[in-house]
Formats: structure tokens, sequence, C-alpha cells
């Protein structure tokens, strides 16, 4: 049986695959986890090509070179080009930075909003477990109550 990984996992691991320029797909996720839900991976990947980069891909789920490369690697694979610009160097060391700060603020939601999922699901468990045990409660008392007035009107012989 295969690890069950959580939501925010899962969609890191898909921000890390789709961020590489990897094809997006329940096989290629299972492989980078080691393992996961089927059903779970493909509902994020639908979710992610809905809300995320993939959307514009369509059903491809492959990011366009020019977004799954860093930046940092098309500027420094041509430097005379860069020297001829005269591109300032804080521009183009910020954005790669920039990159990188959204793509972990990306997995850092994802596993705050598993985690928030997680936490509903145990709340609402406890409060259930609460209502039960304040019933199971409630019907003890009842349960001795009545025992109690059985045994006040029960005559008892005097010795």
């Amino acid at each position: 049986m295969s690890r069950q990984f959580t939501d925010g996992e899962i969609s890191a691991a898909i921000g890390r695959i789709s961020t590489e320029g990897g094809t997006l797909s329940r096989t290629v996720v299972r492989k980078h986890l080691g393992g996961g839900s089927s059903s779970r991976i493909d509902a994020l990947l639908k979710e992610y090509r809905k809300t995320g980069a993939g959307a514009s891909n369509g059903a491809a789920g492959r990011l366009p070179a020019e977004v799954a490369l860093p930046r940092t690697a098309s500027a420094q694979a041509d430097p005379q080009a860069k020297a001829t610009k005269g591109a300032p160097a804080s521009e183009s060391k910020t954005e790669p930075q920039t990159d990188e700060l959204e793509a972990r603020n990306l997995e850092a939601i994802a596993r705050l909003q598993s985690e928030i999922r997680v936490l509903k699901i145990i709340l609402q468990s406890e409060r259930k477990a609460r209502a039960d045990d304040a019933t199971r409660h409630l019907e003890t008392l009842e349960a001795l109550q009545s025992e109690i007035e059985t045994y006040r009107a029960t005559p008892r012989g005097r010795t």
C-alpha cells in the first residue's frame, strides 16, 4: 500500500515538476512522490490546470520553455546579448528570486490549505465525538435516575 500524501505535498510536487518543465501527468507525479492516491493526484492536477500555470497550456500539461526554465539560465546562455542590452544587473537578479519566492509561496499556500482541510475534518470529528459523549452521558443519567426511582419505590421488609 502506498503512503498517503497531503494535498500540499502533492501540489508542491506538481509545482516542482511544472517548474522543471516536466510533463504533468498522474504517472509522473506518482513517480516523483514515490506513490500516492491516483484519484487525489488527478483531482489536484485538474485543479492545478484550471487555476494554476497549467491552465494556459490546455491538456498538454507542459509549460512553455520560457516559463519552465529559470530566467537566469536563459540570461547566462547568451552573455554577449546581456552585455549589448546593457540591462541593469539588479533587474536580472530579482526576477529569478521573485519566481522562486512565488513558487515557494504557492507551495506554502497549498500546504496550508491542505492542513486547513485536515484540521476541519478533525474539528468536525471532535464535535461529533463530543455530541455522542453528551448523548451517552444524558442516557446514563436518565438510566441512573430511573434506577433510583425504582429503588425508592420498591417496598423493603424491615428486619
